[in-house]
């Protein structure tokens, strides 16, 4: 690592409240630990340091900002401030078209349901159509567009990256690939 590259250096120091950064002194919360082996920081202070932004929530509040309902987190978050925020427009059309690959990858042409069409209880392909045709942004977050599918989509509105959210016993989150052969496979 080249260090004239370094825009900030911070130093922390066990059991101790005040930290450096730059030449400046500054006074932390908590100081940094060392419990069984394992080196312990003030996760606020290093997140807001190089000026990212942190946020708690408690897994109740949902007026709270989230990405996990019901999981109690903490989301940290640092963009430079010329980045250009995706539009909902946007964010839903890139998430249709890795859909509509994914679609056709595991059952051939994608086509539209029609607006008079309804699909069939038991018809998964016609369900898909109609869900992928008529994708809406549920929530947000500072960082996330929140689609629901058959399971939640997340489309980040920096880089564009979508991930799916499985809210289930066991909660998974992964980035979508919509050439993967399971894509498409929604448990239930």
């Amino acid at each position: 690592m080249n260090l004239s590259t370094i825009k900030s250096i911070c130093r922390l120091f066990i059991d101790d409240k005040n930290a450096k950064m730059n030449g400046k002194t500054f006074n932390m919360d908590v100081a940094p630990k060392i419990i069984q082996h394992y080196t312990y920081v003030p996760l606020r202070f290093v997140a807001e340091a190089p000026n990212a932004k942190v946020d708690y929530f408690n897994g109740k509040d949902l007026t709270q900002l989230h990405i996990l309902p019901r999981l109690p987190h903490v989301l940290i978050s640092r963009y430079p401030s010329d980045a250009k925020i995706l539009s909902e427009e946007a964010a839903i059309a890139k998430l249709k078209q890795e859909l509509v690959i994914a679609y056709e990858k595991k059952f051939g042409e994608f086509i539209p349901l029609g607006a008079s069409e309804k699909p069939g209880q038991d018809d998964d392909k016609a369900i898909l159509r109609n869900v992928i045709s008529h994708l809406k942004v549920a929530s947000e977050n500072d960082c996330y567009y929140v689609v629901p599918v058959m399971y939640d989509f997340w489309i980040d509105k920096y880089t564009g990256d979508i991930y799916t959210f499985y809210n289930g016993l066991a909660m998974s989150i992964n980035k979508f690939d919509p050439y993967a052969e399971n894509a498409l496979s929604f448990p239930g």
